[in-house]
């Protein structure tokens, strides 16, 4: 019996050797490119070596189970996937976790063209996946990472061609397998003086374009703009593939200030991308315009007085003025939905050192929640909640509704979100309204005025 057993082990032994084997051999009749920057394809149009797989400790190919290898999707930038572009920026811890590309069901690769987020421990593999779902990954980057001596740029504000390290810049992108840049400009004098800043924008996109056509260059911008940038507007568009209008942190965060009628991301953001970006640049530019919309909110604590404490309907009846020891804090839509449903989620909003929010509690058990209510002017909507001590707090947001209402029939190039790791946990009907409220049917090919 025993030496029976023993025999059927050994066969079995033979036969997962037989199996690595034969998956070797497949791996050894692959040409392995183990210097993982693909130089030799930068002026190859999309067209992916097939015979070559870079070596990595990335996810192992479909195709051959066993080969420690990235698959070929990862090497060259992928073209343009779609006429209308889905822009999507990615935040926090997730944008380097590699699980959460792969399994997380808010991620929905059909719906994307391009994904956005920092360099920092950067995990290659979310090229591999992403480039797998025809999907193109940029790194977001500040002057910091664009401009060699960016101390001396900070102080005097001034954007020069000769301390741009495209050199640099571009290995980077080499060396990562993606596909370009997001610039999102935040210190200073964002945009220089007379046409440093479309020059530096020159320099940059040439140098791309130049190594590989494919290679992606944008750049966000508030709604409205200075002088500085309106007299280079024109040469921003031409040296950029998307102009992204960031339609959101409109809300008036000053004390005193009536945050009902104050939105996040109010209805008027179309009257601005239309006649500050839209009528000022060629006709065609407008198919370069992407309009990134919120999914995340603000929480505020509302200011009441002696009588408005004492009534229970203020809740429903009273404008929330800024509370003049509260500021306004940024809150994901998923933790608001959250609250607002009364699960049990840990929100950790902190405010003068004080637990505002901690599990289902603000500062003392909520006694009543508001629902969703709506702001007819802004378009937009907002909840409210009151605790056992009476205080009120009003969280501003928007709804699928709501970001539906500021695209639809628009007209430009695009849309985006900041950012997709807000919404981790949603149910998936409210997931996919959120993607429907941004989709390319929605946008159009056409402005139309919309009262």
């Amino acid at each position: 019996m025993i030496n029976n057993i023993i025999k059927k082990l050994k066969i079995i032994k033979i036969i997962i050797i037989l199996i690595f084997l034969i998956n070797f051999i497949k791996c050894e009749d692959i040409n392995i490119n183990t210097n993982n920057t693909n130089t030799n394809n930068t002026n190859n149009n999309n067209t992916n070596n097939n015979n070559t797989i870079i070596i990595n400790d990335g996810p192992l190919c479909p195709s051959k189970p066993l080969c420690p290898c990235i698959c070929e999707e990862c090497g060259p930038p992928i073209g343009r996937k779609n006429s209308k572009q889905i822009f999507i920026y990615v935040a926090g811890n997730k944008q380097s976790n590699y699980t959460y590309f792969e399994k997380d069901p808010s991620v929905k690769w059909e719906e994307i063209d391009t994904l956005a987020l920092y360099s920092n421990k950067f995990d290659k593999r979310i090229t591999c996946l992403a480039h797998r779902n025809n999907v193109k990954v940029v790194f977001t980057i500040e002057e910091g990472s664009v401009f060699d001596d960016f101390k001396y740029l900070k102080v005097n504000g001034n954007y020069w061609d000769g301390y741009i390290n495209t050199t640099r810049l571009v290995n980077t992108l080499l060396e990562n397998n993606v596909d370009g840049y997001s610039l999102d400009f935040e210190y200073g004098n964002r945009h220089g003086k007379d046409l440093e800043f479309s020059n530096t924008l020159k320099t940059l996109y040439t140098k791309l374009k130049s190594v590989n056509e494919n290679y992606q260059l944008t750049s966000a911008f508030s709604g409205y703009y200075s002088d500085v940038l309106k007299n280079q507007i024109q040469l921003v568009a031409d040296n950029l593939d998307y102009i992204i209008i960031m339609g959101y942190d409109f809300i008036n965060t000053k004390i005193g200030t009536n945050i009902t009628n104050s939105a996040n991301s109010p209805i008027g953001l179309r009257k601005i991308v239309k006649s500050w970006w839209m009528d000022p640049l060629e006709k065609k530019d407008s198919a370069k315009i992407v309009l990134a919309v919120p999914w995340y909110g603000q929480i505020a604590k509302c200011d009441l007085t002696y009588e408005q404490r004492a009534n229970a309907a203020t809740i429903f009846q009273a404008d929330c003025i800024i509370d003049n020891r509260t500021s306004v804090v940024q809150k994901p839509i998923r933790e608001i939905l959250a609250l607002l449903n009364n699960d049990y989620l840990i929100f950790d909003i902190n405010n003068n050192n004080e637990n505002i929010i901690n599990n289902k509690i603000i500062n003392n058990t909520i006694k009543y929640s508001s629902g969703i209510l709506w702001t007819s002017n802004t378009q937009t909507v907002f909840s409210r909640y009151r605790d056992t001590n009476g205080d009120i707090y009003q969280f501003n947001y928007d709804s699928p509704f709501s970001i539906y209402s500021k695209l639809r029939s628009l007209g430009i190039g695009g849309a985006g979100v900041w950012s997709l790791d807000k919404i981790i946990g949603l149910p998936k009907p409210i997931i996919d309204a959120f993607y429907f409220a941004f989709s390319r049917q929605v946008i159009g090919d056409t402005y139309i005025e919309i009262n």
